[in-house]
């Protein structure tokens, strides 16, 4: 045992000489370049393309501070999803040249539903580590690109939007239950699941101060050209619907709704805020997130934030359908139904399960 902690102390010993010795300095290699190579928008994500829209390839932007020369840079792909990218391994400069573009191709390979992303960055022997360029806005130059897009096919369609309660009800008297025309668009994924676009449910400006035969605005009444200014664009509302379920969720978390009525407030959005769940129903045609769930919020800024309530139909028969009067619900009007089958069948959304 003795023999034990005589060890143990003269390891000690070793340990705390070591620490007293100076470890001499040692300078960092001196720059070879000032140049700052780096890339103006160093993000494109949340991309959508059309699998028969014929796209097959981005360009991207590169950049340097001094162009005095001719230079070329390898380039460094740091991430590529199922390697479906094909990148330019150099970025070549003319003299006098302050930018270049590179020209990514997408490989034929790529699956309708999945989301595909690539990072790309620039050689950072070629850059000058002691020097950190900054924007206009103070923001660093970015050597690195990141890109994310998903193949996704959308039909479109003329739906029906309706406030049933929200922040706009309760601060600003807006009618409960308001309805209007919206324009969407539908695509169903592989996956089972389908995405919905609801384009600009509050950020379209109205042609008409009335309804329509319905009682349907051609928009959301209420805003101006002057609420939209300075707000979100575009502003849609997405939803990703799982029909099997018969749910549905909003894809983000915060909605901006494209309009500002009190700057102090700033602009209003929807909020899901516990995990909003709406509910999908395929006979009726509608989605529906109810005030009674708690579950999703509307707001203002940061300092309004109420519980909210709307509803979402797919076409004007079903929202005629699922309002009209006891007697006039097992058939919507005529011309309501002659939008359904627009709707449906030229379009071939098929919405009816």
């Amino acid at each position: 045992m003795k023999k034990n902690i005589a060890i143990v102390l003269a390891f000690l010993a070793l340990a705390f000489i070591g620490c007293d010795k100076n470890v001499p300095y040692e300078p960092g290699k001196p720059a070879t370049t000032d140049q700052c190579i780096y890339f103006p928008v160093s993000a494109v994500t949340g991309v959508e393309l059309d699998p028969e829209a014929g796209i097959d390839s981005v360009n991207v932007v590169v950049a340097r501070t001094n162009a005095d020369s001719a230079l070329s840079v390898l380039l460094f792909v740091k991430q590529n999803t199922d390697n479906v990218f094909i990148v330019p391994d150099t970025i070549n400069f003319e003299a006098g040249e302050f930018t270049d573009t590179i020209t990514v191709k997408f490989d034929t390979t790529m699956q309708v539903g999945n989301t595909y992303g690539f990072q790309v960055q620039v050689d950072l022997d070629a850059l000058n580590p002691y020097k950190i360029e900054k924007d206009a806005s103070g923001k660093p130059l970015s050597p690195t690109f990141n890109y994310e897009a998903t193949l996704i096919k959308y039909e479109p369609g003329e739906g029906v939007w309706v406030g049933d309660y929200d922040c706009l009800v309760k601060y600003y008297s807006i009618p409960e239950g308001l309805a209007w025309h919206v324009d969407y668009k539908l695509a169903k994924l592989p996956s089972g699941t389908w995405k919905l676009r609801i384009i600009n449910p509050y950020a379209k400006l109205p042609e008409s101060d009335e309804p329509d035969e319905y009682g349907l605005y051609d928009a959301f009444p209420y805003n101006t050209e002057a609420d939209l200014e300075g707000a979100t664009s575009p502003a849609n509302v997405t939803l990703i619907i799982d029909p099997v379920k018969g749910t549905a969720t909003l894809e983000k978390r915060l909605t901006y709704l494209g309009f500002i009525w009190d700057p102090s407030y700033g602009e209003v959005f929807l909020y899901d805020y516990q995990g909003a769940v709406g509910t999908f129903d395929a006979e009726a045609g509608s989605i529906t997130f109810a005030y009674d769930d708690g579950t999703l919020a509307s707001g203002e800024g940061t300092t309004l934030e109420v519980l909210a309530g709307f509803r979402f139909y797919f076409d004007v028969e079903s929202y005629v359908a699922d309002n009209a009067e006891e007697e006039e619900a097992s058939g919507a009007p005529a011309k309501a139904a002659k939008r359904a089958a627009r709707n449906q069948n030229e379009k071939g959304l098929n919405i009816r399960l």
